[in-house]
């Protein structure tokens, strides 16, 4: 039962002063002011509904959260609303791997999901290995490399999206994304790579619908939603892709006119979108809550296109729409899922002490890059 309990709220407020998409269409104070508005609405619930006490933390790094910690150990919850801190994916699942060696019930997925799902590629060939749908992509991590691979495949099939491998929330994410020709693909990823100076991810294009599925829970994690995109109202030389407009820019053609709806999609392919999400949730061992986005192929196939752990929890999210949707208000949804993190975190055994006593720790291990890591990292039962 959650009653009473001592809850600290976690979140950073910072925006990477490089991140050029924001500068040209967003004030970045809103969109941080953002989390904090959410911080602020989970903090009101809990003190309401279940007498708790609620203290908030703004975090700039894991040292300050740790040296917090270590002086501030009393809490029964840890609500995690920590993004990428200054853009750094890795710091993301460092917060989780902290509270992990610290014993402290958190809600939201582990630190290994967060990790996994940070690097597109990586999880995509996982996915492949262990005998799960995969798109046929194609990794760069500089220009030349990627032009000594289109004059090798010259004859290859388009189209193709170009996107950054380590990034959310659709950024880079644009009309001029999908690309249908060999002189299309080559200006995109120039131009992505001459703008955000990271990794491109290139992916066959799968033109169909877009199916979002969400999911909360500990033990067992179960299928709390599935919605859909709507494109119908965007112009017929627009690409069917949600982009970083579409999410963010509110005087956007394609934020006015792409919808999240009810899926009304058939039976047999409703039965496979979930069948797919229940095997990518059990491999990886997502829990707490998150949200997967598929595109649905033409043979009904569902292709995992963004993995989404800790996706937004804002009351006006699709997370909180699809709760509606199973008449669980957002206050209820809300005090569900810090219950059942702390319900999760007491039927597991404490296997380290509350202060941390060597180097070689988890959260350092979070730190390193993904792809140098990853067997270590990774549920044992997943194929390599």
């Amino acid at each position: 039962m959650l009653f009473k309990k001592n809850i600290l709220i976690i979140f950073n407020s910072d925006f990477h002063e490089n991140s050029v998409e924001l500068q040209e269409i967003i004030n970045e104070e809103n969109i941080r002011g953002g989390i904090l508005e959410v911080a602020s609405r989970i903090g009101n619930i809990l003190q309401q509904v279940s007498a708790s006490i609620v203290s908030y933390l703004k975090i700039s790094s894991v040292r300050q959260l740790k040296a917090y910690l270590d002086f501030n150990n009393k809490f029964d919850l840890i609500v995690n609303l920590c993004e990428p801190i200054f853009s750094m994916f890795e710091h993301e699942s460092a917060v989780a791997a902290l509270l992990e060696e610290m014993n402290i019930p958190y809600t939201g997925n582990p630190a290994h999901a967060l990790k996994l799902a940070m690097d597109k590629n990586c999880f995509n060939n996982l996915l492949q290995k262990n005998g799960l749908p995969a798109i046929e992509s194609y990794l760069f991590s500089g220009v030349g490399a990627f032009e000594e691979w289109l004059e090798q495949n010259i004859n290859i099939e388009y189209p193709f999206i170009v996107k950054l491998n380590a990034e959310d929330s659709s950024l880079g994410i644009t009309h001029n994304s999908v690309v249908h020709c060999k002189k299309a693909l080559a200006t995109r990823v120039r131009a992505v790579f001459r703008k955000y100076k990271q990794e491109v991810l290139i992916q066959r294009y799968i033109d169909g619908r877009e199916i979002h599925v969400a999911y909360y829970g500990f033990n067992p994690v179960s299928i709390l939603g599935i919605s859909e995109l709507d494109f119908s109202e965007l112009p017929k030389n627009h690409p069917r892709i949600y982009t970083y407009a579409a999410k963010w820019d509110s005087n956007s053609e394609d934020y006015k006119k792409i919808y999240m709806c009810e899926s009304k999609i058939e039976d047999a392919v409703h039965f496979k979108m979930k069948e797919t999400a229940l095997k990518i949730i059990r491999l990886f061992d997502f829990k707490g809550h998150g949200r997967m986005d598929f595109r649905v192929a033409k043979d009904g196939t569902p292709y995992l296109i963004d993995a989404n752990p800790n996706c937004n929890i804002s009351d006006n999210s699709c997370f909180a729409v699809l709760a509606d949707r199973r008449n669980l208000n957002y206050e209820a949804i809300i005090v569900d899922l810090c219950r059942k993190a702390i319900e999760a975190k007491a039927e597991t055994k404490a296997k380290v002490p509350k202060r941390l006593t060597t180097n070689a720790t988890k959260t350092a291990q979070m730190l390193l890059p993904v792809t140098k890591d990853v067997p270590s990292i990774m549920p044992a039962h997943l194929v390599l």
